[in-house]
């Protein structure tokens, strides 16, 4: 077989190949291959509840739990939203994310961190919801310290 032919015959299977890989998107929004974003659809940023932009939390009040009011939006799919704490303010160091948080039904949703905080420090908390189509803004971030209380005793005779 000529090289020329060759080619042709091995480039033409390698085209099959990923002909047969790709994978068609619906223009159902429901379907978890919707092609995205769909237009129209807006998602609000959630609103940072707990801990308040600023608040001091003790290291003895952990792990913190992370309080939001659930963002809204006008499309048809299901939000997950995601939580995330960092040590700086652009979080490139990020401490702690969760993604794909269900919504709470009363309107709020809350996650409690499995591990404390190391305390002394700073730390900058944000969230933001996503449809897996679509995601909205993130809400402006908040910052937190965790401390440790001090305690002076009276002293004894």
């Amino acid at each position: 077989m000529p090289l020329r032919v060759f080619k042709t015959v091995v480039l033409l299977g390698f085209a099959g190949l990923f002909a047969a890989c790709e994978s068609s998107k619906s223009s159902n929004p429901l379907s978890p291959t919707v092609a995205g974003p769909i237009p129209g659809v807006v998602i609000s940023a959630p609103k940072l509840l707990i801990p308040s932009a600023g608040q001091r939390v003790a290291v003895t009040e952990q792990p913190v739990t992370l309080l939001i009011e659930n963002p809204t939006t006008n499309g048809v799919r299901p939000i997950g939203l995601v939580f995330e704490i960092a040590t700086d303010a652009g979080f490139t160091t990020k401490v702690f994310s969760r993604e794909a948080v269900e919504p709470g039904a009363d309107g709020r949703t809350s996650v409690k961190l499995t591990d404390s905080l190391a305390t002394g420090r700073t730390y900058y908390w944000r969230a933001m919801a996503a449809d897996g189509a679509n995601s909205g803004p993130y809400a402006s971030a908040a910052n937190f310290d965790v401390f440790t209380p001090v305690s002076i005793q009276a002293p004894t005779l």
